[in-house]
């Protein structure tokens, strides 16, 4: 899977920011400290991996994740994974096939590369001054779980 578009509407440091058509090699958001990047990355984390971003006191712990949506690709088709922020945090998601098919779980499971929804979230780190969970990453734990899901 790779992701072709993203689009994010509601974020204080990139307001309507596009990135319409995304290469498949390696990109790379950069910028001084401040102007969206652990946004970008919070808001991405949650709409491949459903990673909600850390909340304290009810509230989010950055100014607030915004809406948006990204269009993703992969041998079967190009799907739309979109996040509304309509009901209380960490939102809704939805994903929608863009040649109007019906998207089934085991759709979003094969885009992600048939890697446990329970694993994911701890492998995708956003804050890298905090790791979420970082001791279950070498654990034996860990290791079934992921083996489990990729199959060797």
């Amino acid at each position: 899977m790779r992701i072709a578009q993203i689009a994010l509407e509601g974020s204080r440091d990139w307001p309507g920011f596009r990135a319409e058509a995304i290469n498949d090699g390696l990109s790379v958001f950069t910028g001084p400290a401040n102007t969206g990047k652990t946004t970008l990355a919070e808001f991405l984390g949650h709409v491949l991996y459903g990673k909600a971003a850390e909340v304290a006191n009810g509230t989010w712990r950055r100014r607030g994740m915004p809406e948006g949506e990204i269009v993703v690709v992969d041998q079967t088709g190009r799907y739309r994974l979109r996040r509304y922020a309509d009901v209380p945090p960490p939102g809704r998601l939805t994903i929608s096939a863009l040649n109007g098919e019906i998207v089934v779980a085991d759709d979003l499971r094969r885009l992600l590369g048939n890697v446990s929804p329970e694993i994911l979230p701890d492998l995708y780190a956003i804050d890298f001054a905090r790791i979420a969970r970082h001791a279950w990453l070498p654990s034996a734990d860990f290791a079934k779980a992921f083996y489990s899901t990729i199959g060797t």
